[in-house]
């Protein structure tokens, strides 16, 4: 299953430059990414690292723990969670939002019938987990049509290639409510410009 990418013909409407993009690169698919913990687990593991060096305490984080699930999280403790070579802040973090979803205080379920913003106020509210973990939650677990994630790296980037002048957050209302397409082809126009900035 793939996440959704309606409204292409309103967006090229509405940004024609976004619209040539999306004509010339052509559809786009991005795969769900399946458990919101285990995705959550893996952007807090993910700050202020590399996706590589992540991907390797990830990797240990399976190997000691387990599978990634609440009752693994909070079993192992932040002892054994920075063995595997998480902070300790993140370490923290994780045990709580595990802790969180076993005393049911968190249910990935509930929160899959909520609002955007309600989801973002439940989640939030935990140590370690912004705003942008929760677009990326939303897109990818929950496949949310209208997510234009105006925090992430990528988006901007792709977004300044297409509009080096304009104000992105005017464009997130313009794209609504089709902003997880845009993000998507957003993500593809700044992969073009990185490659184009390697040849």
């Amino acid at each position: 299953m793939y996440v959704s990418t309606g409204g292409i013909e309103v967006l090229s409407r509405v940004d024609p430059i976004l619209g040539r993009f999306i004509a010339e690169r052509g559809p786009v698919k991005r795969p769900l990414g399946g458990d919101p913990f285990n995705y959550i687990i893996f952007s807090i593991l993910n700050q202020q690292i590399s996706g590589v060096v992540a991907s390797k305490i990830f990797g240990r984080m399976r190997e000691t723990v387990g599978e990634i699930t609440p009752e693994g999280i909070c079993r192992a403790g932040v002892a054994r969670l920075r063995s595997c070579g998480v902070s300790e802040r993140k370490a923290a973090c994780m045990s709580s939002i595990a802790g969180a979803v076993l005393d049911s205080k968190v249910d990935f379920d509930d929160l899959r019938a909520r609002p955007d913003a309600e989801v973002e106020k439940i989640l939030c509210a935990y140590p370690g987990i912004g705003r942008w973990t929760v677009e990326m939650v939303l897109i990818f677990c929950f496949n949310r049509p209208d997510v234009f994630s105006v925090l992430d790296f990528g988006v901007r980037m792709g977004f300044r290639a297409l509009h080096p002048r304009a104000d992105i957050k005017r464009y997130k209302r313009l794209y609504s409510p089709y902003g997880t397409t845009a993000t998507l082809y957003m993500w593809e126009r700044a992969a073009a410009a990185k490659k184009a900035l390697e040849h």
